[in-house]
């Protein structure tokens, strides 16, 4: 007996394909079925974006008062107690005194030397004979106009030291270290910076002013 073969299932789905019957197909996960009525949005006034609080220093907040900016601290190259002593006059008993060892001064020196004193003690705040508010450096050309302010203050400078000038300054400076040499001492206490001028490198509070004038003895140092 003649088995029927009939159309399986497979061929039966391919054939109704054929035949331009669509399968149905399922809408994606989201999307609007075409009968869903689209609404519209009420469009509403834009929400202001919320502003963090102004900061201390920021636009609008009341500038602080700035501070003054602080003085670096000065390096200094020696740590040397100076005494300046003498009298303005010629063979006045000039001397520099470091750390007790006297070495004699010509006049040109000591007043070289005297300045550069005062000098210190003044960028310093402490008492000195005379305030010589200038920079951190004196010039030559600075110490030679203060000469000649000296000259017209102590009588006995009359006649003296008629021509100051820039390089006797400088020359007076070099033989004050060629002393303090031949004494064993640190040549850098006068810290030059050429062209700009010269400072007394020890701290202030170990420089000592001893003056001998008419009138007696007057002293600045580092006890007061």
């Amino acid at each position: 007996m003649a088995r029927r073969h009939g159309p399986s299932r497979r061929f039966a789905k391919n054939d109704a394909s054929r035949a331009g019957k669509s399968l149905p197909i399922k809408p994606a996960s989201g999307a609007l079925h075409p009968s869903a009525k689209k609404r519209s949005v009420p469009v509403g006034r834009p929400i202001p974006c919320a502003t963090a609080p102004a900061a201390a220093n920021g636009p609008g907040a009341t500038p602080a008062a700035s501070k003054p900016a602080a003085r670096p601290r000065r390096v200094y190259q020696t740590n040397h107690y100076v005494e300046v002593q003498g009298e303005f006059k010629p063979h006045g008993g000039h001397l520099l005194i470091i750390d007790g060892i006297p070495i004699p001064l010509q006049l040109i020196q000591f007043v070289t030397i005297f300045l550069l004193a005062c000098h210190a003690l003044t960028l310093a705040g402490r008492p000195t004979p005379m305030q010589i508010e200038v920079g951190d450096y004196l010039s030559a050309s600075k110490i030679e106009s203060l000469i000649k302010q000296l000259k017209t203050e102590y009588p006995g400078l009359s006649g003296c030291l008629e021509i100051v000038t820039p390089g006797l300054i400088f020359n007076a400076k070099l033989s004050i270290l060629g002393r303090i040499r031949e004494q064993g001492k640190d040549p850098s206490l006068i810290k030059s910076l050429y062209g700009v001028g010269y400072f007394l490198s020890t701290p202030p509070e170990r420089i000592r002013i001893k003056l001998i004038t008419s009138t007696g003895v007057r002293v600045w140092d580092w006890r007061r």
